[in-house]
């Protein structure tokens, strides 16, 4: 059986499961995210031009185009949910070990997102859970 990590699609509709947090620029610092994104090859005239959740969706969908990726972000994913309402980024629940807790893996995801500039308190991590219409 083949599993997808990123999200499963059924028909016309789209679902996933994300532990992470929203995408909002008061929540980041601009310049460690900067200096992330630069160090992946993102122009400064790239990061400038595109909103922050935009950066992180082609940063996410680079990371997923890497063959032999082993970039230590290579678990980030960005999201959308119903309506385009909650922008999120964080890892998919499929990137959690078998060995690890919940509140360990919300752990690891902080320390992910803190490499991009996360400024909030880890307590804001959340579990994203959706199901869009794409028809």
């Amino acid at each position: 059986m083949k599993l997808r990590d990123r999200y499963v699609s059924n028909s016309s509709t789209t679902s996933f499961c994300i532990v992470g947090v929203e995408v909002k620029s008061s929540s980041f610092d601009q310049e460690k995210l900067k200096a992330t994104l630069m160090e992946y090859e993102f122009t400064e005239t790239e990061i400038k031009e595109n909103q922050l959740w935009d950066l992180f969706k082609k940063f996410s969908n680079m990371m997923d185009d890497m063959s032999s990726n082993t970039s230590p972000y290579k678990d980030l994913w960005a999201e959308y949910g119903s309506d385009n309402c909650d922008k999120v980024v964080g890892m998919s629940i499929r990137s959690m070990r078998d060995d690890e807790t919940l509140g360990q893996f919300k752990d690891r995801v902080y320390e992910l997102l803190k490499a991009f500039g996360y400024l909030d308190s880890k307590e804001k991590i959340r579990i994203f859970v959706d199901s869009r219409w794409d028809g």
